[in-house]
């Protein structure tokens, strides 16, 4: 039997913990069910993945690897070329040249079938045959890629994912369902059955006109997520919290903008139910494995896994903790009570860091309600850049394309951003943001889980931290400057952190 070293793809190279971890996961393979990989920025987490899923290769096993996001995707078909990638519909151009048809989507849609030689479904077909292939979150559940093994990079995003998608707000100005609606799990479904016919007939618009690819392919997405909420509703009803509310609209429906609206409130308690439903059915996939720097024993809990033999590993950080300092110098209390009464500290200690990294470029990382009271406090200078929830993806390019110090006030950006090098030599956190309480799940999970309510703010924070330092050459200092992070709230949590980010804690 080949030992899994000898399965590295070259021309790559092995460092130390690499080399401990692969080790550490072809014993644990051999009688553990769900191996648990914590391995901070810059472990090289997708060498990682393919090389165990060539080793599971060699021992008669098939793998499905999932790259949550694009960027992470695009980054494997990179490094490893030769790997079969199977993506949505509309990534793929039809090669019929009779007719300008665009995308693989809009041809089945405007003729009702796909080419016989589809670029698409040959990436399908060999997707599926493939020992090893893969995929985005989307593409692996719609199309039921599951093979005997699946291996999630960002397993965390399991979690994310499954609330984000069984997760809505059904609202009455835009859905218009009966006063009287019944609040059960199948009156609801009804609901949600009409909510799929109108996407799918304002989808079939949007390609007759031809609209930007990327608009298409998120309403493809939005159309299967309701369909699966649909299912759900129908099979695991009495796992979902399903409430009538009001707030602020701020929706398509102009006339309705910024007035309060009525909204049928649904998501999941639980959701290991649905994860093993579309992630990892127990007749289709044996193993499950999940690396991530922010992956826990609540995250396995949360997402069913705990009952099955579970094998833990975590790696040290390749980059020197010195280049990688995680500052915590409280300034100020930003709980909601103390919050207006702490910004202009908060404000203050702000620009006194930006002139300590004059010359350099930096990120503060907010909510967008604290970003907007922020700016009347640091001013709109030329440095600090702002950005909303439209227009998030613009602002950050211009920031990473600046070539002077600037500012980046960023929100929701905990995942998913790369900062290495001179693109963001600091960072600033101004709070450790749990989830909100107005989300009443979220207060469910705070009232009878409250560890896992912790760590979810936990790991949103040493996210955060993650977008700068992003290679073992790299630097870039993270300052820390709330009060919620206390000794105490430390010690009462302290197993739940990383050791690579106790490694790189320094308390003012």
């Amino acid at each position: 039997m080949k030992s899994i070293l000898d399965c590295v793809p070259k021309p790559y190279k092995l460092w130390p913990s690499q080399t401990e971890y692969l080790l550490w996961a072809e014993k644990a393979l051999l009688d553990h069910d769900v191996l648990v990989g914590v391995a901070p920025t810059a472990a090289g987490k997708s060498l990682l993945s393919v090389t165990t899923a060539a080793w599971l290769v060699e021992n008669a096993n098939k793998s499905a690897l999932m790259a949550p996001r694009r960027f992470l995707q695009d980054q494997y078909s990179k490094d490893f070329p030769w790997m079969p990638v199977l993506k949505g519909m509309n990534n793929y151009i039809c090669t019929d040249c009779a007719l300008d048809f665009g995308t693989c989507k809009a041809k089945k849609l405007a003729v009702g079938k796909l080419c016989a030689d589809c670029v698409y479904i040959q990436a399908r077909l060999a997707a599926e045959n493939a020992s090893m292939a893969l995929f985005n979150f989307h593409s692996y559940f719609v199309n039921k890629m599951f093979k005997n093994v699946a291996i999630i990079d960002e397993g965390h995003g399991a979690v994310d994912l499954l609330y984000g998608l069984f997760g809505r707000k059904l609202w009455k100005c835009e859905v218009d369902y009966p006063d009287d609606l019944e609040l059960n799990p199948s009156a609801v479904a009804d609901v949600v059955g009409g909510v799929v016919s109108g996407l799918e007939l304002r989808f079939a618009h949007l390609l007759k006109n031809k609209a930007d690819s990327a608009l298409i392919e998120r309403m493809e997405e939005e159309i299967e997520s309701f369909k699966m909420l649909h299912q759900a509703l129908q099979e695991c009803g009495n796992e979902f919290l399903i409430r009538k509310k009001t707030e602020l609209y701020y929706g398509e429906v102009t006339k309705c903008r910024k007035t309060e609206q009525e909204y049928i409130y649904v998501k999941p308690l639980n959701i290991d139910k649905l994860a093993e439903k579309i992630l990892w059915p127990r007749d289709k996939v044996s193993k499950i494995i999940l690396t991530s720097a922010t992956i826990g024993k609540q995250d396995i809990e949360l997402l069913g896994l705990s009952d099955r033999k579970v094998a833990y590993h975590e790696s040290l950080s390749n980059i020197p903790k010195n280049n990688r300092l995680f500052i915590i110098d409280p300034v100020a209390s930003m709980s909601y009570k103390n919050r207006q009464e702490s910004l202009p500290k908060i404000a203050k200690k702000i620009k006194d860091l930006a002139l300590v990294h004059k010359g350099q470029k930096g990120v503060v990382h907010c909510t967008y309600d604290v970003a907007r009271q922020l700016k009347s406090m640091l001013g709109e200078s030329g440095r600090y850049m702002y950005h909303d929830n439209f227009n998030k993806d613009t602002v950050l390019s211009s920031f990473m394309a600046s070539k002077t110090d600037k500012i980046l006030i960023a929100s929701g950006m905990a995942e998913g951003i790369d900062l290495k090098d001179d693109l963001a030599r600091f960072q600033i956190i101004v709070m450790l943001q749990f989830p909100s309480l107005a989300d009443d799940v979220m207060a469910w999970i705070a009232q009878n889980h409250p560890k896992r309510y912790k760590w979810m703010a936990i790991r949103n924070l040493v996210q955060q931290s993650g977008r700068i330092a992003r290679h073992p050459k790299d630097y870039g200092v993270t300052y820390f400057i709330g009060a919620e992070l206390s000794k105490k709230f430390y010690y009462e949590t302290e197993d739940m952190w990383p050791q690579f980010f106790k490694d790189s804690m320094v308390w003012l």
